[in-house]
């Protein structure tokens, strides 16, 4: 059993290389360099936010709540690194041993609430902050296609029900997001005041942002900003911009360490 366009497997393999690629970044860098696509955490802070992403996962699959420990637990300085590969070994061990059918708990309440769903979550959470940990060293790799194409897909079915309801939104037209590099599309509008989305169709929109499905991605969780060199906009930019000002998922820009 799979949850989400891709398989459990492939899914664990995203985890396994994104959080290896995290770790190598976060290496690389200064431990109190600014993630500036997040700018209330640092390369030492986002480390310790990751692993306990990891940690509070690992406790829902054991059918615990999925609660995040206080920063005070983590280790400080350059032992975060090692405490942060650890939680990712025990994470993937329970991912790899649990039914992805079985009962676990977590806060998108529109999504089954099952292991399988962790394995979806957990491969966009780190793959996103993995290119946040390569803001300092400007060195950053695209998220991989296929998890690009499922992170939109996840956005618009965990995210736009969970947080997207109640924003009072107000588009005045329609968002497509269509890839240059994928037969994906999808179509996001604003109806009562609650954002909807529709994958594959792009279909009588206001304005279509064009690029690859990676920066796609980053436009949508607000790493990237438009104008882009990589999005082209056609059509009403404002309408855009009305979206991108909402939060239907985290803010970076304005979310505190956590």
């Amino acid at each position: 059993m799979s949850y989400g366009g891709l398989t459990h497997a492939t899914y664990l393999e995203h985890i396994e290389q994104e959080g290896g690629r995290f770790l190598a970044a976060g290496r690389r860098s200064p431990l109190d360099a600014t993630i500036v696509s997040y700018p209330g955490f640092t390369v030492e802070g986002l480390a310790s936010h990751v692993g306990r992403v990891l940690i509070a996962s690992g406790r829902a699959l054991r059918g615990g709540t999925f609660e995040f420990d206080k920063p005070e637990s983590v280790p400080q300085g350059h032992a975060v690194f090692p405490w942060l590969e650890d939680a990712l070994a025990e994470t993937l061990r329970l991912l790899r041993e649990t039914d992805p059918a079985s009962p676990a708990e977590h806060y998108w309440k529109s999504e089954p609430q099952t292991a399988g769903f962790f394995a979806r979550y957990l491969a966009v959470e780190i793959a996103t902050h993995r290119w946040d940990e390569e803001t300092p060293s400007n060195e950053h790799l695209p998220i991989p296609l296929d998890l690009a194409v499922d992170g939109i897909d996840y956005t618009i079915s965990a995210w736009l029900p969970t947080r997207g309801a109640d924003l009072a939104a107000d588009l005045r037209g329609t968002v497509a997001l269509a890839p240059s590099d994928a037969e994906a599309k999808w179509r996001i509008w604003d109806e009562g005041g609650a954002l909807h989305a529709q994958n594959n169709g792009h279909a009588d929109a206001t304005v279509t942002l064009n690029g690859p499905t990676s920066d796609l991605f980053l436009v949508l969780w607000k790493r990237l900003d438009l104008p882009s060199q990589t999005v082209t906009v056609h059509g009403d930019e404002a309408v855009a911009e009305r979206l991108l000002s909402l939060d239907y998922v985290v803010n970076p820009k304005t979310t505190p360490f956590h």
